[in-house]
C-alpha cells in the first residue's frame, strides 16, 4: 500500500508540473542516441539525458515510455534553467513551493520573489548577452550549458565544470551534438584547494558533494579551485553560477582575489545549505559585500550579486 501511494503521489506531482509547463509540440522528435534518451527541439537543439531513473509513465501527455527523464530535464534545466532566475514555472494545481517533487529550490526562489522594481532591474542585469564569459560550476548534463552557449554567441565563452563522471559524459555528448565551439568542459569538483584525489560523496544522481552527505558512499574526485580552472581555460568570467550542494561558501572564500579584482562580475549561488554554524547565506552575503558586490537574496536564500 505504501509503495502504491508513493508511486501515485510521484505521478500526480509530475503530471501537474508537466501539464502546466510542457507542450508536446515543443519537441520535434524523440529518439535513442548512443543509448541515451534524446529529444530534438523544433529549432534543432538536441538534448540527451540519463534514462535510468524510475519515473511514472507519461504517455497520455505525448511522452513515449522511457523518455520521461529527458523531458523532465528539459523542463527544469533548459526551459527553466538555474541561470535564468527570472523564469518561474507555472504552478498548475499546486504552488511551486508546495511541490516536493521534482522541483529544485532554485525553481522555488526566483526573482519574482523580490519586489517588482528590483526584480525587473536584476532581470536585466543577470540576463546573458552576446560576448559574455560564463563559469558554470555544477553543470550536470549540460542542458544549461547548451543554452548559455547559444546566448553568449561566438564572441562569448562558457566553461562548464562537472564532478560526476557519468554526468560529465552526457555533458560532453550534449556539447558535441550541438556543435558548441565556444563551450569548454572540465571534469572537476570545485573546492578550496587543488587535489587529484578528494573525497566525493554521492547518494543519488544529482545528490553529490564535497560535503559529507548522510547515508552517501564516498568516492574519489579531482578537485580544483576556481582560480585554477580559470587559469587552465584562460577564462576571465563576468558571470559565475554555482550549484555544488553545500560547498559554495568555501569555493567562493578561496576565490577572494577574483572577487576583489573582477569587474564587472555577476554571481548566482544558493545559500540554503548549512553546517554547524547555521545557513551559509549570511556568510556568503557578507563575503560578497566585502568585495563591493551589491547582493540580494530571496526569503529562501537564493543569492544574486553583481558589481559593475
Amino acid at each position: 500500500m505504501r509503495t502504491f501511494l508513493k508511486s501515485y503521489v510521484k505521478k500526480f506531482f509530475l503530471n501537474t508540473l508537466l501539464k502546466a509547463n510542457f507542450r508536446r509540440e515543443e519537441v520535434a522528435e524523440f529518439r535513442m542516441s548512443e543509448g541515451y534518451p534524446t529529444i530534438i527541439l523544433q529549432d534543432g537543439t538536441t538534448l540527451s539525458s540519463f534514462g535510468a531513473r524510475d519515473l511514472p509513465n507519461m504517455e497520455h501527455l505525448g511522452i513515449p515510455k522511457g523518455f520521461e527523464e529527458v523531458v523532465l530535464a528539459y523542463l527544469t534545466r533548459y526551459k527553466f534553467p538555474h541561470f535564468m532566475p527570472q523564469r518561474k514555472m507555472k504552478p498548475g494545481m499546486i504552488p511551486i513551493n508546495w511541490m516536493p517533487y521534482p522541483v529544485h529550490p532554485q525553481h522555488q526562489n526566483t526573482l519574482q520573489e523580490l519586489p517588482g522594481k528590483l526584480a525587473g532591474e536584476l532581470t536585466e542585469i543577470l540576463s546573458l548577452s552576446a560576448g559574455d564569459r560564463v563559469l558554470e560550476i555544477g553543470s550536470f548534463i549540460g542542458f544549461g550549458t547548451v543554452q548559455m552557449s547559444r546566448l553568449v554567441g561566438s564572441r562569448g565563452k562558457v566553461v562548464a565544470v562537472e564532478a560526476d563522471d557519468a554526468a560529465f559524459a552526457v555533458l560532453n555528448k550534449n556539447v558535441r551534438q550541438n556543435n558548441l565551439s565556444n563551450a569548454i568542459s572540465r571534469n572537476y569538483a570545485i573546492g578550496d584547494n587543488d587535489r587529484d584525489e578528494a573525497t566525493f560523496w554521492k547518494s543519488r544522481m544529482q545528490a553529490n558533494s564535497l560535503v559529507e552527505i548522510k547515508g552517501a558512499k564516498p568516492g574519489a574526485v579531482r578537485m580544483r579551485k576556481i582560480s585554477s580552472v580559470l587559469n587552465e581555460t584562460e577564462l576571465i568570467p563576468n558571470f559565475i553560477i554555482l550549484t555544488i550542494n553545500g560547498f559554495e561558501l568555501k569555493a567562493l572564500e578561496s576565490s577572494r582575489e577574483l572577487l576583489n579584482e573582477a569587474r564587472p562580475l555577476r554571481v548566482i549561488t544558493p545559500g540554503w545549505y548549512k553546517d554547524e554554524q547555521g545557513y551559509y547565506a549570511p556568510r556568503i552575503i557578507k563575503l560578497l559585500k566585502s568585495h563591493n558586490f551589491k547582493v540580494f537574496s530571496t526569503k529562501g536564500m537564493h543569492i544574486f550579486a553583481y558589481k559593475v
